[in-house]
């Protein structure tokens, strides 16, 4: 494969790819708003809105000149905006930046959303954008009843990729497990279930029952609705190690 110095090809590649999706640069979520070849360099500048856990983004809330094509225009108006609003999280890098580790595609994983817990994975189906886009996302409702839901390619996935909830997931953000247990066992709330790591989720069951989930599946349950007992279906035990190396549980054992 030819190694460009922009990593694409030329300007129309790069917005195909790119465009309205979500990149890491640094290890943080960001909206491609635009790239441009406007600087004598050669060099692509792309322009991007970070994701915030508070608040809209600033594309959704401000007047920015990020629409058009590329074009010289789009690349001056924008630096121009940035220099008068230097502090309103819209970024402007090289294209060829080292921090956006080749736009490959970053993990996902348990979301939390509401009363419920979401799992969230890219669609294995290759699409011509690179960056992630709401229907890349295949979503799986956990639940510990049999009506479990799922969408791929967008359908049945209520969660806003530019949301904070998608933000916490993106960044590797969840409430410590103690937490999730003691909102789980409260009669003030009405949560179904809550994740405390990228895989892992606890989910509130019949007779307060909770359960364990390990991705998109129930693994096992907690026996004494605390962290004294985790104990595994036989048919998920190739999880045990999985969970024993979480270690917040003092038991690990299979369920006989």
């Amino acid at each position: 494969m030819v190694a460009h110095v922009n990593f694409y090809e030329d300007i129309p590649e790069a917005q195909k790819r790119l465009s309205n999706t979500v990149v890491l640069y640094d290890g943080k979520p960001y909206y491609v708003l635009a790239i441009t070849n406007h600087k004598t360099d050669g060099k692509f500048r792309i322009y991007m809105d970070a994701l915030k856990d508070e608040g809209q983004m600033a594309s959704k809330t401000l007047d920015i000149p990020f629409h058009g094509h590329g074009c010289n225009d789009t690349g001056s108006n924008m630096d121009k905006w940035l220099d008068k609003h230097p502090d309103k999280g819209i970024i402007r890098k090289r294209m060829d930046s080292a921090l956006f580790n080749k736009y490959r595609p970053f993990p996902l994983g348990m979301c939390n959303f509401g009363d419920f817990v979401f799992h969230l994975e890219r669609s294995p189906t290759r699409h011509t954008q690179q960056g992630l886009t709401s229907s890349m996302i295949q979503c799986r409702q956990l639940s510990v009843t049999d009506n479990q839901s799922s969408g791929r390619g967008g359908r049945g996935n209520p969660i806003n990729i530019l949301s904070n909830e998608m933000y916490r997931t993106i960044i590797n953000d969840y409430p410590d497990i103690n937490e999730c247990l003691s909102v789980l066992h409260s009669d003030e709330y009405s949560t179904k279930g809550a994740a405390f790591h990228r895989n892992f989720a606890l989910l509130s069951g019949p007779m307060g029952i909770l359960f364990l989930a390990y991705k998109d599946e129930i693994i096992g349950m907690l026996p004494t609705g605390d962290l004294s007992k985790a104990s595994i279906s036989k048919k998920f035990k190739h999880t045990v190690e999985a969970v024993e190396e979480l270690g917040y549980f003092a038991q690990v054992d299979i369920i006989k």
